[in-house]
């Protein structure tokens, strides 16, 4: 009696652990699906956006990074991930000139029929309008600073969020550390999103958020931009 009592208790603890398991192996192979390419300012001026690479691979989230000119070697690399069918969660973010080189990039892969789920820009450029193919565009910049708004094209139907920064002694250079958890958090729900609708087909664009400027709004002024950076391109104005 003893020993049957015994082996239906070992099933039973077999079986918690099974089942236990499976929704921290879920997550894990959610975070594996996706991938999150991070673009620097000029000569690979980071600013804390490596710090922020670091966060998110801790995450178990893979990310890779690159200077503004190496976007179209990262475009290629999510193509080929995309299709490959290991990572269904495309996420881009760029900071200063690697901003604009984001929304090169993210235009790039709309050519190639490849979904970004999340376009994170820090204090912006210059860049094309965002590509339909953004499901969300979060703009993190220093109002009278390098980036400002950017306004919504034409056939974009993703979330549009523009955020000046609340504290003003956050300026160019400190964006990204103020910004940090707010940015963390965006990547992990993108990832999240992306998993839950595999199988589903695209989901279809949310609403703009509150604060997102809709098509036919005056852009922002241009703003001075750091050597060697081209103002903000003229489709945002």
């Amino acid at each position: 009696m003893t020993r049957v009592v015994h082996l239906v208790g070992s099933a039973c603890l077999l079986a918690l652990l099974v089942l236990g398991g499976a929704p921290a192996r879920a997550a894990s192979g959610a975070r594996a699906s996706a991938q999150v390419y991070l673009l620097t300012g000029l000569i690979g001026i980071t600013s804390g956006l490596d710090g922020l690479a670091s966060k998110i691979r801790q995450r178990g989230v893979p990310a890779s990074m690159a200077s503004p000119g190496g976007w179209a070697t990262l475009a290629q690399s999510a193509v080929r991930e995309h299709r490959g069918g290991r990572a269904r969660s495309i996420i881009i973010i760029g900071y200063s000139a690697g901003g604009g080189a984001a929304l090169e990039m993210a235009a790039h892969l709309h050519a190639a029929q490849v979904p970004v789920q999340l376009l994170v820009i820090f204090d912006g450029t210059s860049g094309p309008p965002p590509a339909p193919n953004v499901r969300k565009l979060v703009n993190l910049y220093v109002s009278g600073g390098w980036g400002g708004p950017i306004a919504r094209p034409k056939g974009f139907r993703g979330t549009l969020q523009n955020i000046p920064a609340s504290d003003p002694n956050v300026g160019h250079f400190t964006l990204i550390d103020a910004q940090q958890r707010r940015v963390l958090a965006l990547v992990l729900a993108a990832v999240g999103a992306a998993s839950g609708e595999a199988g589903a087909g695209s989901a279809s664009a949310g609403p703009g958020a509150t604060g997102s400027i809709r098509a036919g709004s005056p852009a922002a002024r241009p703003a001075a931009s750091p050597a060697g950076a081209s103002p903000r391109a003229s489709s945002a104005q």
